[in-house]
């Protein structure tokens, strides 16, 4: 009697939650639990209202789940977490005959979620739904299929937002015992199903499995070893396509610019997302996390200026919906270029916005834009080779600008360029309080003419990166802030790479090269922003041609001209003619 009456509670302590439609990780779990309370008690009528009903499971599904399969908060974490919870109650409902698991719901045509008009704008986030919408219906088998182009060939799932990258197995335990798609055989495959306690990120591959799982699992194709696009959270994940290569060797490169994810998005669109080889990841996407009573969760976790891309006049970038602009593939080269055109403020000063208690004046804006300041356009192409990455970025505004491209690598080895002159030591990068550039420190300044040269190592990961194009350009190298989910040492380990201009317009050109025993690249030169020659030690030489970058970005292309050591000549170019 006591546990009915407390299921009861839940039920209506549920209801009252989702009575307002709200789309987040919190309201999904909760309604997953209520689910399974109204199935326990046989209480139909409130498991129809928990399933059908206003903000229940179907609303949930439809309005949360984007086109592309991703939730749209974004994070990897609470994508996963909402998934393995409505796992729970779509398998339990399977018990009473009622199939979650392939019903479909119909999409949700509301960019903005409920939830997003009470506090739109706040410490200036958004919770607008982006990218194109295909389909007029949503499942929870579309949360499944979403996940595996953004996996790693280990079946872990790239971190995105406030979220580290994690290992899945264990729904794919039940999805693959619900249909059999191959595509879940090679998740499984991947992950520990032995015992109850197998690992994966929270312990649970291994019950899963002896619960929900089959027998034998046949050997699968990998799903995800070409290049793909996720065009709602908006990535463009890229990865090498090298002959005879094993698949953990290939390179993978993500450029992200979609949904911001509102509480747990990130301000950083058209970033370099992620960088990986040899099961190694050069960077982490998230900047780390220690709690949200601190003010860096929002200054600097959060913020721009933690992550691979360019800042302007060391503030943050206001996220409005982005494109990609193209997007091509070829065995030699694989090419993503997304743009975004922004205004940028002061990261917001967190412990005197956030919420110690609820009231009516709770959410204030948070964040203040200079009527004076007009939206930045700031576009970046990423091409990925068998032996390299390529950023090329463009920036263009109304009004003269500092801006910084900003790379996050581990483990500084040494520096040099063409020319190379100290100017100055700083212990921080800014003294403000309210600012990111606090939290960058030990910093030492160089102005640069290049080609520049770093080198960087993280274990059995090496990454050398050069810096190609401004000719003159201002380097500062610091430390960065670690987190309490890294080793002791991560504060000395990973650093701040910086590269600074000023001017209307800006131009920045730079490849990183992530290798394991000696490097291929010899040497580089950059004849002008659109131009670079890459000489490898095999003998080829390959010479790089962006065209379009700049201008109305109509035309944006890319060429890559191979002369082998025999003199033999390949020309690719993409988006092919």
């Amino acid at each position: 009697e006591k546990l009915r009456q407390v299921l009861e509670l839940y039920l209506e302590q549920a209801d009252e939650l989702i009575l307002g439609k709200l789309v987040y990780n919190y309201t999904t779990c909760a309604n997953a639990g209520a689910i399974l309370a109204a199935l326990i008690l046989q209480d139909m009528k409130q498991l129809d209202r928990h399933l059908y009903g206003h903000g229940g499971f179907a609303y949930q599904i439809a309005a949360g789940v984007q086109d592309d399969g991703w939730h749209q908060e974004g994070a990897t974490n609470y994508h996963v977490l909402i998934m393995r919870y409505y796992a729970l109650a779509v398998a339990a409902c399977d018990n009473w005959g009622i199939n979650l698991y392939n019903a479909r719901f119909p999409t949700d045509p509301n960019r903005l979620i409920d939830q997003g008009t009470a506090f739109e704008g706040y410490l200036g986030m958004t919770f607008e739904k982006w990218g194109p919408v295909g389909r007029n219906w949503r499942s929870f088998r579309d949360m499944l299929f979403g996940m595996i182009p953004a996996m790693d060939h280990r079946g872990v799932v790239i971190g995105i937002n406030d979220s580290n990258p994690i290992q899945v197995g264990d729904v794919f335990e039940y999805a693959y015992a619900r249909d059999r798609s191959p595509d879940f055989a090679w998740v499984i495959g991947r992950a520990n199903r032995s015992g109850y306690r197998s690992m994966d990120d929270m312990g649970l591959t291994g019950w899963y499995h002896l619960i929900y799982g089959v027998r034998e699992v046949p050997d699968a194709p990998d799903p995800r070893k070409k290049s793909a696009v996720l065009a709602n959270v908006g990535l463009g994940i890229l990865r090498s396509q090298t002959a005879d290569r094993a698949s953990e060797e290939q390179i993978t490169a993500v450029l992200k610019w979609g949904t911001q994810g509102g509480w747990h998005g990130h301000f950083d669109r058209t970033c370099l997302l992620a960088l990986e080889r040899y099961g190694q990841r050069f960077y982490n996407p998230i900047a780390g996390f220690n709690g949200y009573d601190l003010d860096k969760y929002k200054m600097w976790d959060q913020a721009s200026a933690s992550h691979n891309m360019v800042v302007v006049d060391e503030l943050m970038q206001e996220p409005v919906e982005s494109e990609m602009m193209l997007f091509a593939v070829h065995e030699k080269i694989q090419v993503c270029a997304a743009q975004t055109r922004a205004r940028w403020c002061q990261v917001p000063d967190w412990l005197k916005f956030y919420p110690k208690k609820y009231g009516p004046d709770l959410y204030k804006p948070g964040v203040h834009y200079d009527p004076d300041f007009e939206p930045v356009l700031q576009r970046r192409l990423m091409a990925v080779t068998d032996d390299y990455v390529v950023l090329a970025d463009f920036v263009d505004a109304p009004q003269k600008h500092t801006y910084d491209c900003l790379i996050h690598p581990r483990g500084f080895r040494s520096f040099t360029a063409a020319k190379k002159e100290f100017l100055r030591h700083e212990s921080q990068a800014d003294t403000e309080r309210v600012s990111s550039y606090r939290f960058m420190t030990d910093c030492d300044w160089h102005r640069v003419t290049t080609p520049a040269l770093t080198s960087w190592s993280d274990g059995p990961l090496q990454t050398n990166i050069h810096l190609l194009w401004p000719q003159t350009v201002e380097v500062m190298i610091g430390n960065r802030p670690h987190s309490r989910e890294t080793a002791p040492t991560e504060s000395d380990h990973r650093r701040v790479l910086l590269a600074r201009t000023t001017g209307r317009q800006a131009r920045f050109l730079s490849i990183l090269e992530p290798y394991r025993d000696e490097p291929l690249i010899r040497a580089v030169i950059a004849e002008d922003a659109n131009r670079a020659r890459v000489e490898l030690t095999d003998g080829r030489v390959q010479e790089l041609l962006f065209v379009g970058l700049d201008g109305d970005g109509k035309q944006l292309r890319i060429t890559l001209t191979e002369t082998g050591p025999s003199g033999e000549r390949d020309v690719v170019e993409l988006p092919a003619p």
